[in-house]
């Protein structure tokens, strides 16, 4: 094991984090290293000074003032977003249209109401033979 290993596993080791596979090959590495051995102890030195040490005491207005000075989040809103909606909106309506007007001329086709010249450039709509109207008259 490499010292710079074996400081990391010192660290996790103070700091009860240290798995215990790797705290046998710590064990070893520390048997036969000087330096990692001093590492160790001037470590947890420095955690026991630490850990013995006061907390310092802040002023009563230092939270709110903390507090008061954070970024505001700007509320989500999930409501109606016009950039989108208009513009989905146009789409439905123009592909309704659409395929609304390719279902009409390829019914009134089938059903006989359109009728072609011979040059097959005109379409001439026949309207009026089967009206509402005349149904309701015989």
């Amino acid at each position: 094991m490499r010292c710079r290993t074996a400081e990391q596993y010192i660290s996790q080791k103070l700091d009860d984090e240290l798995k215990p596979k790797h705290a046998a090959s710590l064990a070893r590495h520390l048997e036969h290293c000087s330096s990692c051995k001093a590492f160790l102890a001037d470590t947890r030195r420095l955690q026991s000074s630490l850990q013995d040490a006061p907390l310092p005491e802040y002023p009563s207005w230092m939270h709110q003032r903390i507090m008061h000075n954070l970024p505001q989040a700007k509320a989500r809103f999930w409501g109606f977003k016009p950039a989108y909606s208009f513009a989905s909106a146009g789409l439905a309506i123009a592909f309704s249209l659409y395929i609304g007007a390719l279902t009409g001329i390829r019914g009134y086709q089938e059903s006989g109401y359109f009728s072609q010249s011979t040059g097959g450039q005109s379409i001439q709509l026949s309207f009026g033979e089967n009206s509402l109207m005349e149904m309701y008259d015989e």
